[in-house]
């Protein structure tokens, strides 16, 4: 297998009022907690989508490479259209995380990669009592199904389509899926890392 990971980060942050990757959690952005998971996960392909001419470009650390989406208005299905059309020819899987998940972290990648490699399913996501989540890796086959999404409707859509072929990870702490789209969802994380013992 020979995957690549994606994070998604040129949504529009609607709801947040302002950049939300710009926003510190633990004294680091959540762009650049998002790229160091990615980046320790150990794959040599590791892509940030972000919207055309961001200044968060800068930020990137260095070992990811950027992918620009032309269209961060049409919401997360437009960033993973735009990822998956970057690298289909460059990868047999795909593996997507949000930018917004600070506690996503290396390990939790790493074991996705390696649960993935270990089962025959086309699709490996985390779960929190059976509700598929990102971060998510599809295989190649279903490629054409996340060109395909519209709207604001991701990947978990092609998960629930195809329960049969997804292997769910079930994370004991359902915190560390926990995803930011506001300022009230920023001033929680803080408290969350005080549970978790996050740095």
């Amino acid at each position: 297998m020979n995957p690549a990971i994606a994070v998604l980060a040129s949504g529009s942050s609607t709801r947040f009022g302002e950049n939300k990757l710009l926003a510190q959690i633990g004294g680091k952005s959540l762009l650049s907690r998002a790229v160091e998971a990615a980046l320790g996960a150990g794959l040599s392909q590791v892509y940030v989508i972000l919207p055309n001419g961001s200044s968060l470009a800068s930020m990137v650390s260095q070992g990811a490479m950027i992918i620009y989406n032309r269209n961060p208005n049409e919401g997360i299905s437009g960033s993973i259209r735009c990822a998956t059309e970057a690298l289909e020819k460059m990868a047999d899987a795909i593996i997507i995380t949000l930018a917004d998940q600070p506690f996503v972290n290396s390990s939790m990648l790493k074991r996705l990669i390696s649960v993935a490699m270990e089962s025959a399913k086309g699709i490996v996501a985390y779960s929190h009592k059976g509700d598929p989540r990102n971060p998510a890796l599809f295989r190649s086959h279903y490629f054409k199904d996340l060109r395909q999404l519209r709207g604001d409707r991701g990947g978990k859509k092609i998960i629930m389509e195809n329960l049969q072929d997804a292997k769910l990870i079930e994370v004991e702490i359902p915190e560390y899926l926990y995803d930011i789209d506001t300022p009230g969802q920023l001033k929680k994380a803080e408290e969350i890392i005080d549970k978790l013992g996050i740095k």
